[in-house]
């Protein structure tokens, strides 16, 4: 039997790690960190407990790839980074009531009951959602805009997505739309509150 070139090697690996992080991001999501064992991910992703320890070493690690990764294949980062502030709330509304980002949402809700992924959770919320959103909005507040913006969004997620109270009437959309523009327009005066300056 003849070994494998590197390249091949390689690409194989990148193609595993990829399965174990959408199978990873789906129990998870289903299930909750808690819930979710090594060897469920390992069984779902058709590799051995041993080989998904030596991509990412631990549980906890193993949850913040999955995290990442749904973050960076969410469309919600085009929307944010790529596209101008003009209609932000309407394309985030029409995003958040599609199928897209749902488990990832679903993730950062469940991960809530473990202390282990809450701080994984936090970190990474901070670091790569609001952190970059503060930075796109810029001043006045960037940060406590981009705080209003995510609690607003995980809320909305919450109650449409996991809680599932039927059908959204077209007067919330419309209102969290033209919420979620004023902030990013700076909205101050417009949202009922005036944060602290950065």
């Amino acid at each position: 039997m003849s070994e494998q070139p590197p390249a091949r090697r390689r690409r194989d690996a990148v193609k595993t790690k990829a399965r174990i992080l959408s199978v990873a991001q789906k129990a998870f999501a289903s299930h909750g960190y808690s819930q979710t064992s090594i060897r469920d991910i390992a069984q779902g992703a058709g590799v051995a407990p041993s080989l998904l320890m030596r991509h990412f070493g631990s549980k906890p690690m193993l949850f913040r790839e999955a995290l990442l990764h749904g973050i960076q294949n969410a469309t919600y980062t085009d929307v944010v980074f790529k596209q101008g502030k003009d209609g932000f709330g309407e394309r985030m509304v029409r995003l958040a009531m599609e199928e897209a980002g749902v488990d990832l949402t679903a993730m950062l809700i469940l991960a809530t009951g473990d202390r282990d992924a809450r701080e994984v959770t936090s970190d990474v919320a901070q670091e790569y959602i609001v952190n970059g959103l503060a930075a796109w909005l810029g001043p006045p507040n960037g940060y406590a805009r981009a705080l209003s913006i995510v609690m607003l969004l995980n809320g909305f997620m919450l109650f449409t997505k996991q809680l599932s109270l039927g059908e959204l009437p077209r007067y919330n959309a419309e209102w969290l739309a033209h919420t979620l523009q004023a902030i990013v327009d700076e909205g101050e005066g417009q949202i009922g509150y005036r944060p602290e300056a950065d």
